[in-house]
């Protein structure tokens, strides 16, 4: 390997890493001499990762890289002395560094102010540093033997184990485009299908980097041809287009953000205009509607299935109408005879809504086997996955999102020989996999729902409701309107401020003005919103609906003047009783508190004052966590604490303690409070 830099490079035998992807290399005359130096090589790239983890906290905290001294700790110019711990490799030997010196500090800018160093290699140009293991041979070949800065080409014995981090991974990994706001990037990774002949519209959110101080925050170009994309427009954090396509077909194009210091983040999307119609009919849907008895009717086909063990009806359903069905894990199933409607080949879809209660290995929701002949829909360890078998062969996708327990989730599975894919689609989310082999159709196998094996194994604990089961792969458009058809979260209280403190979900939670000023809210709507000056609140009577002790989400949009200590957008407390949503010191955070004990989330990331913002609180005690959502960026926090139900306890906007403290100075619009934990997309789709 050789090493070129036309500006100076420093090299030094002391160690550090920070992201590796050089190739450990080493040749030995015998097995038993290959394992050994197989050993001290994978030794070798241990220890360069321990000394990653401390160089990265240094770098963060300083806006630069690590410089050499004299080898002797003091506090001025012996940064390695002091935060690396381990210094030799496995052969004894000092590790080499090579680093670009203009990334040190004392430089100007930093890491995150240069777009480029002197240092390239084997085609790689931007090289913020190289570590350089001597190796077994116990030489670095042309490397001078002092530390200092050097300029030219040196060549590198294969015999060395040689790792190597560019500039551009150094400011990623460090996420140096901003201390408070981390990585610029998009938060979409691919679209929702297009139907011909009908209005499409998507949104591509940006978060992190440096946004510019005013409106837009980000800079958006893109390279979208389709004459069809009328509207594009873009907005603070993200941009929106929309239109009608005429045909079917893929338009490809990208998409690059850039923010206020031009740092570039681009992503290439395929957005597919597909034939939708109504869509393929199911071969059969089990809905469990029935609400009693033995039998389970075919809503689609003449597929009725027969209860097993212990299933109970169950009145808990994702849309809260009709029933579902109860399993105790303990032998209880559905069977389904077999049918040639159900011995599908070609193409599949198994969709299903489920709460889990107990997570285990390789539950069924719904499965039809025989030995390794097989299709299925499953939860393995609480993540949705699926999976075919031919009778020899058998693939399986790879495990999907990990769901939440206790939680309706909307799980699908999809396969098609044709392109010799499946997929497991989940939480907007799909993970696909490459299947080679076909799927006979295999008569005399009965469908089991909630086991495996027809029954006799893998029994799924939980509740599971409409079931389908299709004779085509559903493209994500379709899986999408599956999941849409059943679940519409619904406000428990709402305040849309307009022109009034009124309940805007009909709940009849009127809120009484104390103060706060009517404005023009985000959209420029006059008295569409109300500005708060540090000791207005809005109060709103106590009722049972408002007494949470599972499940919880707030959601408002606020614009805040100035930062206060422990400012409250939305509380409910009696000393500390409580739950909230609030902002300290312009960082987005919530908490609950049960009299002895109390949680908050992290503080999120820092928002600038005068500008609209989306901020949400999820809490989730069956799940154990707690969500804290800025502008659609999620942190989560562990929940060790329980919610108590507060009766006589009047809910407080602007302020703390039934408008007592801990005011908000700002605007504030567009409130709600669900009595449910509100999921990623759902919160994204408020947003």
């Amino acid at each position: 390997m050789s090493f070129h830099n036309d500006k100076g490079i420093t090299l030094l035998p002391l160690i550090l890493m920070v992201v590796v992807f050089g190739a450990l290399i080493g040749v030995g005359t015998g097995v038993i001499k290959q394992r050994v130096q197989k050993k001290q090589h994978l030794m070798a790239a241990e220890t360069m990762t321990s000394a990653m983890q401390s160089i990265i906290s240094w770098s963060i905290e300083n806006g630069a890289l690590p410089i050499w001294g004299d080898n002797t700790p003091d506090a001025d110019i012996d940064e390695f002395c002091e935060i690396v711990k381990k210094t030799d490799d496995p052969w004894h030997q000092g590790f080499v560094y090579i680093y670009a010196g203009e990334l040190t500090p004392g430089t100007g800018g930093g890491i995150c102010g240069k777009t480029g160093t002197g240092i390239s290699a084997a085609g790689t140009s931007n090289i913020a540093f190289v570590i350089v293991s001597p190796g077994q041979d116990r030489t670095v070949t042309s490397t001078p033997g002092a530390s200092g800065v050097y300029a030219g080409t040196m060549t590198l014995s294969l015999a060395d184990i040689t790792s190597v981090v560019t500039l551009e991974q150094l400011r990623n990994t460090m996420g140096c485009f901003s201390s408070t706001r981390g990585r610029l990037s998009l938060l979409n990774t691919d679209l929702p299908d297009a139907c011909a002949g009908q209005v499409y519209e998507a949104t591509l959110f940006a978060e992190g980097g440096v946004p510019a101080g005013t409106s837009p925050f980000y800079t958006w170009t893109h390279t979208i041809s389709a004459t069809w994309i009328t509207g594009i427009t873009p907005l603070d954090t993200h941009l929106t287009f929309q239109g009608t396509p005429v045909s079917i077909g893929t338009e490809t194009f990208d998409v690059t953000v850039t923010d206020a210091d031009g740092n570039m983040f681009v992503r290439r999307f395929a957005l597919d205009v597909i034939s939708c119609g109504t869509g393929p009919d199911p071969v059969s849907q089990w809905d469990f509607d029935e609400g009693g008895g033995p039998v389970v009717r075919d809503g689609a086909g003449s597929n009725d299935g027969t209860l097993n063990g212990d299933v109970s009806w169950s009145s808990d359903t994702p849309d809260g109408t009709g029933t579902s069905l109860s399993f105790d894990g303990n032998g209880d199933s559905v069977s389904v005879p077999d049918h040639d409607s159900i011995r599908l080949t070609d193409e599949l879809t198994l969709s299903a809504w489920v709460k889990e209660s107990v997570s285990h290995r390789y539950a069924k929701i719904i499965s039809r086997r025989l030995g390794r002949y097989f299709y299925f829909l499953g939860v393995d360890n609480g993540r949705p996955y699926g999976g075919i078998g031919d009778g020899t062969v058998y693939e399986v996708t790879g495990k999907s999102l990990l769901m939440s327990r206790d939680l309706w989730n909307h799980l699908t599975f999809a396969y098609n020989d044709t392109q010799d894919t499946m997929y497991m689609h989940f939480a907007g989310t799909e993970r696909p996999s490459t299947v080679p082999q076909n799927l006979p159709p295999t008569p005399g196998i009965d469908v089991s729902i909630g086991a495996d094996s027809q029954g006799a194994s893998n029994f799924f604990i939980g509740t599971i409701d409409s079931i389908a089961v299709y004779d085509a792969a559903l493209s994500s458009t379709a899986i999408r309107q599956l999941y849409e058809s059943h679940t519409h979260p619904d406000r428990v209280a709402a305040y849309d401020f307009n022109g009034d403190a009124d309940d805007a979900s009909g709940s009849g939670h009127d809120g009484s003005i104390s103060g706060a000023v009517w404005v023009p809210d985000r959209s420029g709507n006059p008295n569409g919103a109300l500005t708060f000056d540090g000791n207005d609140y809005v109060l709103v009577g106590d009722h049972a609906d408002l007494r949470f002790d599972q499940r919880l989400t707030i959601t408002a949009w606020i614009k805040e003047s100035t930062h206060r200590s422990y400012a409250k957008l939305l509380s409910r407390r009696s000393g500390s009783y409580f739950y909230f949503l609030g902002v300290d010191n312009g960082r987005p955070y919530g908490g609950i508190g049960n009299g002895s004990n109390f949680t908050v989330t992290r503080k999120s990331i820092d928002m600038p004052l005068d500008q609209w913002h989306f901020i949400a609180f999820v809490y989730d005690s069956p799940g154990n966590s707690m969500h804290i959502y800025y502008d659609g960026i999620l942190d989560e926090t562990a929940v060790s604490t329980s919610l108590p139900t507060m009766a006589g306890v009047d809910l407080s906007i602007g302020a703390d303690a039934q408008g007592s403290g801990n005011f908000f100075e700002g605007l504030i619009d567009g409130v709600a409070i669900y009595d449910q934990a509100l999921t990623v997309e759902e919160i994204r789709e408020s947003y």
